[in-house]
């Protein structure tokens, strides 16, 4: 927002609970801004309601922000990522990537492994699907049990949204916390790509087979956000030649790396709906958590095997 939009601030702190919908809250200390222009406060967003086409909304917001225009800071904010992947994953995943059921059940799969195996790696490579994800996703003002919101300005009033009824965080604060997001998964981003590295070079150099299923899970979850990224570039970049060249550097830096050694590793494994836990367990190193994981993968390929076909995956 221009300086010169901006006439003063409020005296008055508010806690405001921001949150994406998902159970998840994360409190804020904001101020009153006095604007001259209250257009700059406004937010649009587009929701797909399946079957149908995206829906553009557009929604007026409360003018705040936080105290000094500081950003959110990280530890806090990593900490309200950890509650999602905690006790709110399988409801982000229904909520957010509905309409592929193929994925949705991928991405729950690597949770469940996560946990089973406590392996820092992939609960970092899902931090990052989360961080990335939330980054473009609206954010809502949640009432607390002592501001029930009735005085906020961005109530949601259209039956045809999905958030019918929801406060929209004002959007001073959704750009915040975007900035913040963003510097976020572009750190966990270079943790996963140097864990990962360091997961392939000890199993081809030590021979450890029970990190074969961990590659194969972080490398999903990576292709997820690459995929994701580079449709993003182009969706919402108006300069297709600056998205081009973002997807362009990006594919430069190892996607065609990493996606030539995962396929040169999983030689050592059958194909995922051959996988048989009783004749294959040694593969990867007899780990129940690995052997369940592989199951469960089997059982998604085979659902969905026409879908896979249709999109040229390997089975």
């Amino acid at each position: 927002m221009p300086e010169t939009n901006i006439t003063g601030f409020s005296g008055y702190e508010r806690t405001l609970h921001i949150g994406h919908g998902f159970g998840v809250v994360l409190p804020v200390t904001a101020r009153e801004v006095f604007v001259t222009d209250d257009r700059t406060m406004e937010l649009n967003w587009f929701e797909t309601h399946l079957p149908g086409q995206p829906q553009q909304f557009f929604m007026g917001t409360a003018n705040y922000d936080l105290i000094g225009g500081e950003t959110i800071d990280k530890e806090i904010l990593s900490r309200y990522l950890d509650r999602h992947i905690d006790n709110n994953w399988v409801r982000f995943v229904d909520n957010h990537f509905e309409g592929t059921p193929f994925l949705s059940e991928m991405l729950k799969t690597a949770h469940t492994y996560s946990e089973k195996s406590e392996l820092p790696v992939i609960r970092t490579a899902l931090k990052l699907v989360l961080a990335y994800n939330l980054t473009y996703h609206i954010t809502t003002v949640e009432p607390s049990d002592s501001d029930d919101l009735d005085d906020m300005c961005g109530k949601i009033d259209d039956p045809a949204s999905r958030y019918h009824g929801k406060v929209v965080a004002p959007a001073m604060i959704n750009y915040q916390l975007k900035v913040a997001l963003s510097n976020i998964w572009r750190e966990l981003h270079g943790e996963v790509l140097k864990e990962l590295s360091a997961l392939i070079i000890n199993v081809h150099g030590a021979d450890k087979p029970q990190n074969l299923p961990s590659i194969f899970m972080v490398s999903f979850l990576l292709l997820v956000v690459w995929e994701q990224f580079q449709f993003d570039a182009i969706r919402r970049n108006d300069n297709l030649d600056e998205a081009r060249k973002i997807c362009h550097e990006l594919n430069g830096v190892s996607v065609d790396v990493i996606i030539g050694l995962f396929r040169a590793l999983s030689q050592k494994l059958p194909a995922f709906k051959e996988w048989d836990t009783a004749k294959h367990r040694p593969l990867v190193g007899g780990t129940d958590q690995a052997c369940a994981a592989m199951t469960e993968v089997r059982s998604h390929v085979i659902k969905h095997g026409k879908f896979l076909r249709s999109v040229a995956l390997l089975m």
